[in-house]
């Protein structure tokens, strides 16, 4: 697997968010994005750089409305809700209920085989 591995896999979800929303409706929908876990390889710090990036590319789409990190984060935190480590669907569900956004992005990034 080459160095822009990672890169892909986040434009890959971006198309797919993107299709869903343009096919379901012309109001734009309300999204976050949860830190993504970092595993194996992968430091926090670059899943961190990802999810940002992840982020960012959603807002450059214009058909979405995505929630800011640290609006995000405040609200988590006044819930009692860790982001770290949310990477089951049923967190993912309850935080997404805490912070009534329609759609919701988490998971984790890792590297395979050898660069």
């Amino acid at each position: 697997m080459n160095k822009y591995a990672p890169s892909i896999a986040c434009f890959l979800v971006l198309i797919s968010l993107t299709s869903l929303v343009h096919s379901q409706s012309l109001q734009l929908k309300s999204i976050a994005v949860l830190d993504l876990d970092a595993r194996g390889a992968i430091s926090r710090a670059e899943a961190g750089t990802l999810t940002d990036r992840l982020r960012s590319m959603l807002v450059r789409t214009h058909k979405l409305n995505v929630l800011e990190r640290g609006k995000m984060e405040e609200i988590l935190r006044e819930v009692g809700l860790q982001q770290a480590g949310c990477t089951s669907t049923e967190c993912m569900v309850q935080a997404g209920r805490m912070l009534s956004m329609e759609l919701m992005v988490g998971g984790s990034v890792g590297k395979i085989g050898r660069l």
